[in-house]
């Protein structure tokens, strides 16, 4: 039984292959190097050498000279008569063609309305349907690129209604891709940065990283990669900045000096917490608003401290009395408003016309400071002189006492020898009589 079996397998193959050879192809000139099968396909075809291969009923139909055409399906690239080197995959795929070259359309209907287009791959049911001319074309996906009519563009997407924003879409005339929905990016479990940005392609640009958890870093000039110790120079200029969030807040770190390939630990220069405090070349302090690497900081109730340790300076020298009052009888108050808005009015200097004891390096700010100073030691010396003034009171009020209470002693002395007199006259008046 399977013997028998066996043989009329055999003879049904045989007798398939005998149909397939005799079936009417319908071409005008078939030839050694073609292959055409299904009523109507290649049927005016007039070259024995120009290796096309239509399957399917009507497939290349129209070809005359086309040569190297590749079209399986019903109505595949039925319309074609010089495109060359096309390969169409699908009913009514390339229906249209007509001269378009080097085309890949795969799928019913795929590249139905291409005419003269080349260059073209479209994968997909009905993708690129609608695009008659268009040249260098990518569109993957059903429906993908289905209203496109332009070149050099790029579609990926299933699409099941008007495919306004097609999953990924590019233009490759202008370098540019955009991708319509969310991206994820990883380092397959090595801890380095995952996404790098170049002009060219070289090992340079900027860097997206992301190793661990709340963790999101953009970087120019230099790439994360644990296994290297860390931030790795990537720039010949030695130059390298990196902003991001972790842990403890927004940071943005700078560094200078490394050479491309060593590793290198960044300085701080803004560091914000997640309670919104802010440090500057510095990391933020728990309750200080503004903290910054010279000291000068901003308190929790609003008032801003300069920095003024004997710890950062140097060359101190008593301010004189003669500079102090100099520079305040040089002062010269005015009133004014900013140019940005002519409302709020002020009272203060202007840094350019103040005396060269109080000026900046630019002489296009003040420290408020520096004025105090002047003005405490003018002060001083005004309370030198009224000290001075009042010793010299004090003195003259100590000898005027002292000459009242002589007068005082003087008028009690005339006093008593008053009264001796007055004793002595009555005295006298009793003896003479």
């Amino acid at each position: 039984m399977k013997a028998n079996k066996t043989n009329v397998a055999g003879c049904c193959a045989v007798a398939l292959l005998v149909v397939l050879a005799s079936a009417p192809a319908g071409a005008a000139t078939e030839g050694p190097y073609n292959n055409f099968f299904g009523t109507g396909a290649g049927a005016s075809n007039s070259g024995s050498y120009n290796a096309n291969s239509f399957f399917g009923g009507n497939a290349g139909h129209k070809t005359t000279t086309g040569i190297a055409n590749t079209f399986l399906g019903y109505g595949a690239g039925y319309s074609n008569t010089t495109g060359h080197d096309n390969s169409f995959f699908g009913g009514n795929a390339g229906y249209n063609t007509t001269t378009g070259y080097n085309n890949t359309f795969f799928g019913r209907s795929a590249g139905y309305n291409t005419t003269t287009g080349y260059y073209n791959t479209f994968l997909g049911n009905l993708a690129g349907y609608a695009n008659t001319t268009g040249s260098r074309n990518v569109f993957i996906g059903y429906l993908a690129g289905y209203y496109e009519t332009g070149s050099n563009k790029l579609y990926i997407d299933n699409c099941y209604g008007s495919c306004n924003s097609p999953f990924i879409y590019g233009e490759f005339d202008n370098h540019l891709l955009e991708i319509n929905g969310e991206v994820g990016i990883a380092a397959n479990g090595a801890s380095k940065s995952q996404l790098h940005f170049s002009l060219d392609g070289s090992d340079v640009g900027g860097w997206l990283t992301s190793v661990t958890d709340n963790n999101f870093f953009v970087s120019s000039g230099a790439a994360y990669d644990a296994l290297l110790g860390g931030w790795v120079q990537k720039s010949a200029d030695t130059k390298a900045v990196m902003a991001g969030s972790g842990g403890v807040g927004y940071r943005v770190f700078t560094n200078a000096g490394a050479a491309v390939g060593n590793s290198f630990a960044p300085s701080v220069r803004l560091h914000i917490d997640y309670s919104g405090n802010v440090g500057i070349n510095t990391v933020a302090v728990a309750g200080v608003p503004i903290s910054t690497a010279t000291g000068a900081l901003l308190t929790a109730g609003g008032v801003w401290q300069n920095s003024s340790s004997r710890e950062r300076k140097e060359h101190i020298e008593a301010l004189s009395g003669a500079q102090a009052l100099q520079a305040l009888a040089e002062l010269r108050p005015v009133t004014y408003n900013y140019k940005v808005d002519a409302e709020e009015k002020h009272v203060g200097f202007i840094a350019e016309d103040v005396p060269e004891l109080l000026a900046s390096k630019d002489r296009k700010s003040l420290s408020a400071l520096d004025i105090v100073a002047v003005l405490t030691k003018a002060v001083q010396e005004q309370k030198q002189v009224v000290d001075e003034q009042k010793r010299t009171l004090d003195e003259k009020s100590r000898m005027v006492d002292e000459q009242k209470q002589a007068l005082e002693t003087l008028s009690a002395t005339v006093a008593e020898l008053k009264a001796d007199v007055n004793r002595l006259k009555r005295r006298d008046a009793v003896a003479q009589r």
